[in-house]
């Protein structure tokens, strides 16, 4: 019995600290409850461009945290790549994870990740949003389905 109560206390915490999270914070620190990110840390919001790949620095920086949310039944793949300018089929990632599809159970499907290391990047930072793994194949994808947010330097 106890540990069904502490379940359901944790439970609502969790869902009392998304709930209540003010808009303008970091949209990874109010999902994870408080994770200690860089001060230096700046957010890209791909919201605002709704597109399925965008640059997010065009110079040397490193990624520390992402969340890419799709609201779509397909899965599809994140990928972060070391280039100034958009990624090309020649391009390989640095880091690619798949996000899998909305179902009735899990909406929209969510890749949160905090990295223990910062990943560095050379060139620049670009992410892009594909309908498989290591491509960059866009046919089907809804771009208003996906939100991508980097913590990066």
């Amino acid at each position: 019995m106890k540990n069904v109560l502490l379940g359901i206390l944790i439970g609502v915490v969790a869902l009392y600290a998304v709930i209540f999270t003010p808009k303008d914070s970091n949209p990874i620190e109010g999902f994870l409850g408080g994770v200690n990110l860089p001060d230096r840390c700046q957010w890209y919001d791909q919201s605002a461009s709704r597109s399925i790949k965008d640059t997010i620095k065009t110079a040397s920086g490193r990624v520390y945290s992402f969340r890419v949310t799709n609201s779509g039944q397909a899965e599809r793949f994140f990928g972060l790549y070391d280039l100034d300018r958009r990624a090309s089929n020649s391009s390989n990632p640095i880091y690619a994870a798949p996000i899998g599809g909305t179902t009735a159970s899990r909406s929209p499907a969510t890749l949160t990740e905090t990295l223990p290391a910062p990943l560095s990047f050379s060139t620049g930072i670009t992410w892009v949003v594909s309908t498989g793994f290591g491509n960059f194949a866009s046919s089907g994808i809804d771009r208003n389905n996906l939100t991508v947010s980097v913590c990066y330097e």
